[in-house]
């Protein structure tokens, strides 16, 4: 472009990042910019689809007045409606005849872009004959719209049926190593990501060929810079055109790098993931010390309350109750401890497996604390993380923890679900219910566990008692 289009387009956002020219010839539907100084109305530029539809050459466009270039009728609709646009800032929406092959009228988008010297520039969004658009009145000009809001830059359009690109942005382009304006075909990509990312980009890309509408994909994955350092990307695409059998034809992409987030979110989950191994080791050292050291001073003190009582001449009633209740007090205080040790220190996972030690320690669990515990576990059970396998386990205990303590419970449910997609288990008591809607420190742990797994806990109060429930989601390799 030239003259007075070159001095228009200079007044575009982030020229350098976003080129309006390339994206209007990528986007493959009819579009012009039309400049509003007063009440003149000129061309600035139109893309080839434009070109082709109205058989005008480009020539006869740039910079010339709407009433030299388009049939009088035709040029008063879409005068009235870029000067309505112009005053209003509203998108005008108007019904004209603009393909040189006459026929049915068809709907025009007028949609105000940025105010420039003394004026305002319109983007003319013209509906082509036999092809899918977009549903809703405004057509294509939402994804225009979303293009000029962007400050990222890194946009992207894709064909899919011919698995390239149409239109790269500058900075994206640096990315894939292309100079700007070299476009990238599927099998470019297949052969930079990173190896562990190849299955995420092709289910990317077939995820595509299914895209309603109005849903939005994302999918990220790892490219190479040219000094070879990885990057991650993310990326968000939209279907922008289907074909005339209804085939998703082109998506319009915005990528983002997300290297610096993703090293981030990787440092605190492995902070998080040393936080809940230091509180493991914690809570086995606590165990371990309650049995061997603090369950033996409980025995040593019951044993010489017994001793004194048997030396002791006879007793008064109130002596002999008090005697009584502070045996009672210490045998209750016993219970609690070895609950507690078992707690703390269970059977070790690694041994025996979740299945294993879920039944031993539930076993031990009920026998320790009289509660009559119904446990439920699947036949079988493919193999599982680690720290899922942990994950599944410690909420089981923290749950019963909070049974034994908080609830006042006779009869628990104890429920190790195996489904394709996840595994899940289930806790559920006759208790008291939940009192405080508040989380404690216990419940805001496993909560915590489950999230670095991208799982979820919920409480559900019953009308007798409450149900726990942990949900954690299975990586395919995890499946059966």
């Amino acid at each position: 472009m030239a003259g007075e289009t070159a001095t228009i387009v200079s007044w575009l956002p982030a020229r350098d990042e976003f080129d309006y020219p390339a994206v209007f010839d990528a986007l493959g539907f009819p579009l012009a910019l039309l400049v509003v100084r007063g009440a003149d109305v000129r061309f600035v530029d139109a893309n080839q689809t434009f070109v082709r539809m109205t058989r005008l050459a480009k020539a006869e466009i740039e910079n010339r007045p709407l009433s030299k270039v388009l049939p009088s009728d035709v040029a008063g609709v879409l005068l009235e409606g870029a000067l309505c646009a112009g005053r209003g800032g509203e998108t005008v929406r108007v019904e004209t005849t603009l393909a040189a092959a006459g026929g049915d009228p068809q709907r025009v988008i007028l949609t105000p872009l940025h105010e420039i010297a003394e004026g305002r520039l319109i983007l003319l969004d013209a509906e082509r004959r036999r092809t899918s658009r977009l549903p809703g009145e405004r057509g294509h000009s939402l994804a225009f719209d979303r293009l000029s809001r962007v400050n990222e830059g890194l946009i992207y359009i894709y064909d899919v049926i011919k698995e390239r690109s149409l239109y790269v942005a500058r900075q994206l382009s640096e990315l894939l190593g292309r100079r700007r304006g070299e476009h990238f075909v599927m099998q470019d990509l297949r052969e930079m990501v990173h190896p562990d990312d190849r299955a995420a980009l092709e289910g990317h890309f077939q995820a595509l060929k299914d895209l309603d509408d109005w849903a939005v994909e994302v999918a990220a994955f790892r490219l190479p810079r040219d000094d070879g350092e990885w990057r991650w990307l993310e990326v968000r695409t939209r279907v922008l055109a289907r074909d005339r059998g209804g085939r998703v034809r082109r998506i319009l992409g915005v990528a983002t790098d997300v290297t610096d987030r993703k090293t981030m979110a990787e440092a605190l989950d492995a902070a998080g993931r040393a936080l809940l191994d230091a509180a493991e080791s914690e809570r086995r050292r606590v165990g371990r010390e309650l049995h061997d050291s603090t369950a033996q001073h409980l025995v040593a003190i019951d044993l010489g309350l017994g001793a004194l009582q048997r030396r002791l001449p006879t007793l008064s009633d109130s002596e002999a109750r008090i005697f009584g209740e502070l045996r009672a007090s210490l045998g209750a205080a016993q219970r609690e401890i070895r609950a507690f040790s078992y707690l703390l220190h269970p059977p070790l996972l690694k041994r025996r497996g979740l299945i294993d030690t879920l039944r031993r320690f539930v076993e031990g669990f009920g026998r320790r604390t009289t509660m009559d515990i119904d446990l439920r576990l699947p036949g079988r059970l493919c193999h599982l993380p680690e720290e899922v396998e942990v994950a599944l386990f410690r909420v089981t205990q923290e749950a019963l923890m909070n049974v034994f303590r908080h609830a006042d419970a006779h009869r628990v449910r104890v429920e190790l679900i195996a489904r394709k997609d996840a595994v899940i288990i289930e806790v559920e008591d006759d208790g008291v219910g939940i009192e405080d809607a508040t989380p404690g420190v216990g419940i805001t742990g496993m909560r915590a566990r489950l999230a670095q797994l991208g799982g979820r806990l919920t409480l559900t109060p019953l009308l007798v008692g409450t149900k726990v429930r942990a949900f954690i989601p299975l990586q395919s390799e995890a499946r059966p």
